[in-house]
C-alpha cells in the first residue's frame, strides 16, 4: 500500500511539469492557419464573381452595339435594304474593337491567330480602293455617304493595332501564329476574284478589289478556327482555355457575314 501510494504521488508531481513544459502554438502560426482557413472558404467564391463580372461586361458590350446600331438605322438608314451592308460593317468594327480592348487595355493576346489579321487587313484595304475610287457597291441610304467608309477605316485601324499589340515583344503576352500560311489562303482567292467578279463599277480594279475583299473574308477565319482546334487538342483531356473576348470577336465577325 506505502508503494503504490508513492507512485501515485510521484506521477501527480511529474503531470503538472509535464503539462508546463509541452509546446504550444505560437501566435504566428494561429495567425496563419486562421488566414489560411479564411482563403480556403473565399477563394470557391471569388472565381464566380470574377465570371460574372466580365460575363456582365460583355452583355453590356453587346447591348451597347444593338443600341447603336437601332439608332444610326433610325437616322441613317430610311428604311433601305442595303442599310444591311452597314451593318455587317458595324459588327465586324465591334469584333475587332473588342480584341483591341483585350490587346491594349487587358494587355493579353492569347488565342489571337495573327494569320486571321493579316488576312483581314487585307480585306479592309481591298474594300477601302473599291469604295474609295467607285460608288457601285455602296449602300443607296445616307450611311453610304460617309457612315460606311468611316467604319471600314476604323475596322482596319483596329486591326492593325491588334498586330501591333501581337508583335509588342515584352509588353504583351502574345501567342505565336497558326503557321497556316496566308498565301495558302489569299493567292487562290485572288485567282477566283480576277476571273469571277461583277462590273457595277465598270473598273476592273475596283470590281477584282471589291470581290477579292469578299471572297477572303469568307475564309478569314480558318487560321483562327484552326488555332481553336489546335488549342484544344494540346490540353490533353483538360478544359481547353479561350479568352472571352476572343470568342466574342468570332462570334462578332459570323454575325457581320451572316448579315
Amino acid at each position: 500500500m506505502n508503494f503504490t501510494s508513492h507512485n501515485v504521488g510521484t506521477m501527480a508531481s511529474i503531470a503538472p511539469v509535464s503539462r508546463a513544459t509541452a509546446p504550444q502554438p505560437s501566435h504566428q502560426q494561429s495567425l496563419y492557419s486562421t488566414m489560411q482557413s479564411q482563403h480556403m472558404t473565399r477563394s470557391p467564391l471569388a472565381k464566380p464573381n470574377l465570371q460574372m463580372r466580365a460575363l456582365n461586361q460583355n452583355v453590356l458590350m453587346w447591348a451597347g452595339f444593338f443600341t447603336a446600331s437601332l439608332l444610326v438605322y433610325s437616322f441613317l438608314s430610311g428604311g433601305s435594304f442595303s442599310f444591311l451592308l452597314t451593318y455587317g460593317a458595324m459588327a465586324r468594327m465591334f469584333g475587332f474593337g473588342m480584341l483591341i480592348v483585350q490587346a491594349l487595355i487587358r494587355r493579353r493576346t492569347e488565342g489571337i491567330s495573327v494569320e486571321t489579321l493579316h488576312l483581314y487587313c487585307l480585306v479592309f484595304v481591298c474594300r477601302l480602293v473599291s469604295i474609295c475610287r467607285h460608288e457601285g457597291y455602296l449602300p443607296y441610304d445616307k450611311s453610304g455617304d460617309w457612315l460606311y467608309h468611316l467604319v471600314e477605316a476604323a475596322s482596319l485601324a483596329f486591326t492593325l493595332g491588334v498586330l501591333w499589340a501581337c508583335g509588342g515583344g515584352d509588353k504583351f503576352s502574345s501567342t505565336k501564329g497558326s503557321r497556316y500560311g496566308v498565301a495558302y489562303l489569299a493567292v487562290p482567292v485572288l485567282v477566283v476574284a480576277v476571273f469571277i467578279h461583277p462590273n457595277a463599277n465598270v473598273d476592273f480594279l475596283s470590281d477584282v478589289a471589291w470581290t477579292y475583299a469578299m471572297y477572303l473574308e469568307s475564309v478569314a477565319l480558318i487560321p483562327q478556327l484552326r488555332l481553336f482546334r489546335k488549342s484544344s487538342s494540346s490540353s490533353r483531356g483538360a478544359a481547353a482555355r479561350v479568352e472571352l473576348l476572343t470568342a466574342h470577336f468570332v462570334a462578332a465577325l459570323g454575325f457581320g457575314r451572316l448579315v
